[in-house]
């Protein structure tokens, strides 16, 4: 552990700080007291609030006081991401704030800055963890919260910390800005490039999936197939990715004999995600080559299996509809969206000569391993810059960041580098 820098003293956050949590929402009936705006879990994220979409819920008079935020109170997410945190930088604008996030009004020791980026800091290494409860969805109790302990430099310091930290900070969000643009247009010219190469070509037929291609809706998972005599690996749409399987994670349960020869799979199968809690990820594709070996498929894909057409084309065409959006208004389902097997099968396919489809399923299949390359270059660049933010945060909370004269001790090329 690194030496606490001279002049810092050691506090807790309930040391320095007031903090509550927000107004639980009532569930009974209307109570007929006026409605206020008010601020939810989702509305806060790093570092900034987002109001476009901010609900309302009735408070009685006496309580507006109690759950109302103020400019310079620091909201901060008591589940799921805990930790995530941001100022409330407006006046003269009436905003209450529910139970699923703490506010927090620092004391003149500390600064709201400096408290935001230390939650951050906190956050991202690990050390809110011991602070939190639960197993799947994780809570900050405010008496746990409270208990943060804080290494705590004077107030001037704190605030010439935050400003050298933004500096070197905003060049890094800049980066990251250029980086998601980067990436958007790429997604979008990859998705150009195999609708243009797919679709609408000279001589085309106009056929259902049905006519070229078996459709089938995977096996049921239950608690009965668990375990067994025959246990078979089996896919599911966390293997599924936009082109390619992702194998890292092949679970098994129980199939029939009956049932595995129903539901196995053969090499040029092309896998469909038939659910997902995103609506846009639904539909996405791969083709499975045969690896691994004696597999079968569960009902969260859809198999589609060709028998008068290139396997590759269909799986090139399908991806195509998919990343352009086409199933979005057919998929179904309350948290869970859905794409149903009649549906897909369904689908109209616009199908040129064999000669085309296997020219066209290799261009295609070249033109997305040069935008996967380029997509990992992207995203190795976005990790670099992750990493250079957290030893940004590293640095200014263990007094490293900056000397007496308040100069910076990271080099500015360290920065830099993620913009190149």
């Amino acid at each position: 552990m690194k030496p606490r820098p001279r002049g810092w003293e050691v506090v807790t956050l309930g040391e320095v700080a007031e903090t509550a949590l927000g107004k639980m929402l009532d569930k009974g009936r209307p109570k007929g007291h006026p409605h206020v705006p008010y601020l939810r879990n989702v509305n806060v994220q790093w570092g900034r609030i987002d109001t476009d979409d901010v609900l309302t819920m009735e408070l009685a008079d006496d309580a507006r006081e109690r759950f109302a935020v103020v400019r310079g109170d620091l909201l901060v997410c008591e589940g799921g991401e805990v930790g995530r945190a941001a100022i409330w930088e407006r006046d003269h604008t009436y905003m209450a704030y529910q139970k699923a996030l703490h506010r927090i009004r620092p004391s003149d020791r500390l600064d709201s800055r400096f408290l935001r980026y230390t939650l951050e800091h906190a956050a991202t290494t690990g050390a809110l963890d011991p602070l939190t409860t639960g197993s799947t969805i994780k809570h900050l109790p405010q008496q746990n919260l409270r208990r943060l302990p804080l290494w705590l430099p004077p107030i001037d310091e704190q605030r010439r910390i935050v400003e050298i930290l933004e500096d070197h900070l905003s060049r890094l969000d800049a980066a990251e800005r250029s980086l998601a643009t980067a990436l958007t247009r790429l997604n979008r010219m990859a998705t150009s490039t195999l609708w243009t190469a797919t679709h609408n070509l000279p001589g085309s037929r106009d056929l259902p999936l049905t006519a070229i291609a078996e459709v089938r809706l995977g096996r049921q998972r239950s608690p009965q197939n668990h375990t067994g005599d025959r246990m078979r690996p089996y896919l599911r749409a966390a293997n599924v990715d936009w082109g390619v399987l992702r194998l890292d994670d092949v679970k098994e349960m129980q199939f029939s004999e009956a049932e595995e020869a129903i539901y196995h799979l053969e090499p040029d199968d092309i896998l469909l995600v038939e659910a997902s809690g995103s609506a846009a990820e639904v539909g996405k594709s791969a083709l499975y080559t045969g690896v691994p070996k004696d597999v079968c498929f569960q009902n969260t894909l859809l198999r589609v299996r060709c028998f008068g057409a290139n396997p590759a084309f269909v799986q090139k065409y399908l991806l195509a509809e998919a990343s352009a959006g086409r199933f979005l208004p057919d998929s179904r389902g309350v948290g869970i969206n859905h794409l149903s097997r009649a549906r897909l099968a369904a689908l109209r396919i616009r199908l040129p000569d064999g000669s085309t489809q296997a020219s066209v399923a290799h261009a295609t299949a070249e033109a997305l391993e040069c935008a996967a390359h380029l997509e990992q270059a992207v995203d190795a660049q976005r990790q670099r810059s992750a990493s250079l933010r957290r030893s940004l945060l590293a640095a200014a909370f263990s007094g490293q960041l900056a000397n007496a004269r308040g100069e910076p001790r990271l080099a500015d090329d360290d920065v830099g580098s993620v913009q190149a």
